[in-house]
């Protein structure tokens, strides 16, 4: 099934402007660092698809270069989120192949010199399974580098019942995880109020809410799924305030406090917004979301 946008065309416009605008304000927003400029390369790809905002300067492009150029000349992490595996995602998901092999081979030479360290984790933000995620933007080239990451989790794993498990600390083991669909059903008809969600962003927002029961949606073909989708849609949208960037900033808590900052980014700031807006309301699969782990396959 191809993808389906959530939106009747008779609204999408209204929407389609809410972009534009987030998409011109992030540019006017500086960049800080290679990460911020490789999400505005994705921010701009993918909301020039279906003409939303179209991009004939190429801002994607040079976004990407820029930060390639930023990220040889200083030290960053190793993470999918905010490093350099997601700087190498996004140059393997946007840039020509012969591009991408000279930016992201190099990536893949320093991720396989931390293989063998047990300070690293693991998990898909800052570790192994992030690693994991990198690979497979990579395709064929990728090969390697997923297999030496897969060698090192056997190497980590413990034998249990005939097979092999990674250890995890009870604190992290929920028990819903067979239940998923019934727990997701319980989220699609939680109240704003116990739902306690603050700000707009993808990271812990209302869109990133609407585009995780979008997802379901297309997964399922549940209605419910697809009520949630639209309801965080419109509450979402109904969020906006005055502050930057574009109305859509995020929300942080310290010392029991609320802060409104201006944030560019795509896990928590406007670009993620955009990109959640732009799936809304056109036929393009939000392939961007890979990064998330929740690009589902379709139901039947």
């Amino acid at each position: 099934m191809s993808w389906r946008p959530l939106v009747s065309a008779e609204h999408s416009e209204t929407i389609a402007a809410t972009i534009r605008e987030i998409v011109a304000a992030v540019g006017a927003t500086p960049p800080v660092g290679a990460y911020d400029l490789a999400d505005r390369a994705l921010l701009h790809a993918y909301t020039a698809e279906a003409d939303i905002a179209p991009d004939p300067e190429d801002r994607a492009g040079q976004a990407l270069v820029a930060a390639v150029t930023a990220f040889a000349q200083g030290p960053i992490r190793p993470a999918l989120f905010g490093g350099a595996a997601g700087i190498g995602w996004r140059v393997a998901h946007l840039a020509a192949e012969e591009d991408a092999a000279l930016v992201c081979s190099k990536i893949d030479a320093g991720l396989l010199r931390l293989l063998g360290a047990e300070s690293t984790e693991y998990d898909l933000i800052g570790g192994l399974a992030g690693f994991g995620v990198y690979t497979r933007a990579r395709g064929e080239a990728g090969r390697p580098l997923a297999s030496a990451v897969l060698d090192e989790i056997a190497r980590r794993a413990r034998p249990v019942r005939g097979g092999l498990a990674m250890h995890t600390p009870p604190e992290w083991l929920p028990a819903w995880r067979a239940e998923a669909l019934a727990l997701a059903r319980v989220c699609a008809g939680r109240s704003d109020a116990k739902a306690q969600i603050r700000d707009t962003g993808l990271c812990h927002g209302a869109l990133g809410a609407a585009h995780q029961f979008h997802r379901l949606w297309h997964a399922t073909g549940d209605e419910v799924f697809a009520t949630a989708a639209r309801h965080w849609l419109d509450r979402g949208l109904a969020m906006r305030r005055g502050d930057p960037i574009a109305g859509f900033p995020s929300c942080l808590f310290e010392d029991g406090n609320e802060h409104w900052i201006a944030d560019p980014t795509v896990l928590s700031g406007a670009s993620g917004v955009a990109l959640v807006l732009h799936s809304m309301i056109t036929d393009v699969e939000p392939a961007w979301d890979n990064l998330l782990l929740v690009d589902l396959e379709p139901a039947g």
